[in-house]
This record gives structure tokens, C-alpha cells and sequence, in this order.
């Protein structure tokens, strides 16, 4: 299976966890691009309020990536 260019080094990415059938595989590095590229867009949110002055939204999308951090980890 070919590795995407842009995630090599995420460990996600290069190893499974163990007990992982191949029925499953497609799923499991489809939902770990999925996560790994909303944690990308809510990070950019945060910059995005930041420039709009909303810091409400700043601080509620500093909670988000937090949670999405956690999950993946």
C-alpha cells in the first residue's frame, strides 16, 4: 500500500494497531485523514476569529482542537 506524501511521519499513518483485520483498514486510515484535516481547519478558525476580533469563537475553537487532540491521541 502506498503512503500519502504529506502524513509519513504521523504514526497513525505507518502502523496499525494491532488486531486490525484488513476488512476494517480502509476505514481506519480514511477516519485518521478525516481527523488529522479537522483539527487543520478548526486550527485555522481559531486565526480566522482572531483576525475578526470574535474571541468568543477564538476560545470555543481552542476548546475543539483540544477535544480533537485528545481523540486522536
Amino acid at each position: 500500500m502506498r503512503q500519502l506524501p504529506v502524513v509519513p511521519n504521523i504514526p497513525a499513518f505507518s502502523t496499525l494497531p494491532p488486531g486490525l483485520s484488513n476488512e476494517y483498514l480502509r476505514f481506519y486510515k480514511l477516519s485518521n485523514l478525516v481527523q488529522t484535516l479537522g483539527m487543520a481547519v478548526h486550527l485555522g478558525w481559531i486565526f480566522l476569529f482572531l483576525y475578526l476580533g470574535i474571541y468568543p469563537l477564538v476560545f470555543i475553537n481552542i476548546g475543539s482542537v483540544a477535544v480533537y487532540i485528545f481523540n486522536i491521541v
